[in-house]
């Protein structure tokens, strides 16, 4: 019978708890709630207060008078206090007004200070910035009584577009031409800036395996962004691709200049070349010159000269000759 009693003690003891457990289980959700409308209360008590905050404010220079330039600003950013409530500072931090101030050039009261340089008394900025921060005039305070720019005539001028290339062609195919349309765009900037500039170039053009005409928009690389404006901003670059062969052309050899008189032989040599198939028909002998090269070269003490090519039209490429040197005689 004791072994009964010890037996019935334990159970009651693991049913109480048992009890225990699931009371103290569902006891825990009230208790988060509780913390949780506490906590939401301390946070609307707080937002409900005043507070004197100071922000370093970027200035952010809009609608520059016409016919001006905006070089630089001394002052990039100014700190700025005022009084609010934790609700408007909330709203101010998510919407993103607390970064910058907007300064309206074409609407605030300037004061010339030298030649291009011009001074914004902050007093001005007081009205415009109360109502973008909701906050009282009285109470905004300016780190800066004004606020120093640089403002310079507008300056234009033309600049030659060079496009960007970076080709790789299929078997004896190349680039015949490249047009860019416009080839000339203007820029706008200070008459230091521009004058510094004679060419704009496009993005990099990367294209492999050509065999066909290319056409394409591209955006032109501006060197001085955000000083400098180009118009307009992109050019048309059309690639004209053509297929090419060697050729090969007997070419006489040009002794007139050459004294005293000699004789080759051979008195021509053939050049090999690579051109494109559709200008073959420009092709003319005489617009090739090979000549002997006698530089430092006693005539009378060798018996063969290298040759050398002085020209060749434009439209040929990969200039070989065969024979190279050739031998001579001393004709008078």
């Amino acid at each position: 019978m004791e072994i009964n009693k010890k037996s019935n003690l334990g159970k009651t003891f693991k049913e109480s708890e048992i009890r225990e457990t699931a009371k103290r289980k569902s006891d825990t959700p009230v208790f988060l709630i509780c913390l949780l409308l506490a906590t939401l209360f301390w946070i609307l008590i707080k937002l409900s207060a005043d507070y004197s905050v100071t922000y370093p404010l970027k200035i952010k220079y809009e609608h520059v008078p016409e016919g001006k330039l905006l070089v630089a600003s001394e002052d990039s950013v100014v700190n700025v206090s005022f009084k609010s409530d934790g609700y408007n500072l909330l709203d101010l931090l998510i919407t993103g007004k607390l970064k910058y101030i907007p300064v309206n050039l074409g609407d605030i009261k300037m004061e010339r200070i030298k030649s291009n340089s011009y001074a914004i008394f902050t007093q001005g900025l007081k009205e415009p910035l109360a109502s973008r921060l909701n906050v009282n005039e009285s109470e905004i305070i300016f780190s800066t009584p004004d606020l120093e720019l640089n403002m310079e005539d507008l300056a234009s001028r033309k600049v030659s577009i060079i496009p960007k290339l970076n080709l790789q062609f299929k078997s004896q195919y190349g680039l015949y031409a490249v047009n860019v349309i416009p080839d000339k765009i203007t820029i706008w900037g200070s008459q230091n800036q521009i004058d510094s500039i004679a060419e704009l170039q496009t993005n990099q053009i990367n294209l492999n395996d050509l065999d066909a005409n290319q056409e394409m928009t591209v955006a032109l690389q501006n060197p001085l962004p955000g000083s400098l404006r180009i118009d307009p901003d992109r050019v048309k670059v059309k690639l004209i691709v053509e297929k090419y062969t060697e050729f090969s052309l007997k070419v006489p050899i040009d002794v007139s200049g050459i004294s005293p008189i000699i004789r080759t032989f051979p008195a021509t040599t053939t050049l090999y070349f690579n051109m494109f198939l559709k200008d073959y028909k420009e092709l003319k002998t005489n617009q090739f010159k090979v000549v002997p090269d006698i530089k430092n070269i006693d005539l009378r003490s060798v018996k063969t000269l290298n040759l050398r090519i002085i020209t060749h039209p434009k439209i040929t490429r990969d200039v070989r000759m065969d024979p190279y040197s050739v031998e001579f005689i001393i004709v008078n």
